[in-house]
């Protein structure tokens, strides 16, 4: 029930950015979002998991905060994925980014089936 009714919400957020009822801007800090909603702050912000066996961390999650909502949505989810179809509604950047999504790995994998 609680799924169903995130994934409705999100959608809503989509569309309406999608709309330019809400409008997103980066913030200095780095993968944060803000939007204003009626004089309410919203914000998207990616964060970063690191195993402590190795180096380096990757964005794993994202949290999403806006009047009445607050979500952690892990990589690979349906929620996850709608937060990035914000994105991409907000800014040309992300729709350029989603565009050449997979180009590497697809031409990696091309390159092993000639061998």
């Amino acid at each position: 029930m609680i799924y169903e009714k995130q994934i409705a919400l999100l959608k809503r957020v989509r569309d309406l950015t999608e709309k330019g009822k809400i409008k997103w801007v980066e913030t200095e800090t780095n993968d944060l979002y803000e939007a204003n909603m009626n004089g309410q702050r919203a914000v998207i912000e990616f964060l970063y998991v690191e195993a402590t066996n190795r180096a380096g961390a990757d964005k794993q999650l994202i949290q999403i905060v806006f009047p009445g909502f607050n979500a952690f949505l892990a990589c690979g989810t349906e929620g996850f994925d709608l937060v990035v179809e914000i994105l991409d509604a907000g800014f040309e950047s992300w729709k350029q980014s989603l565009a050449n999504y997979g180009n590497y790995a697809n031409d990696f994998l091309a390159e092993l089936e000639q061998q």
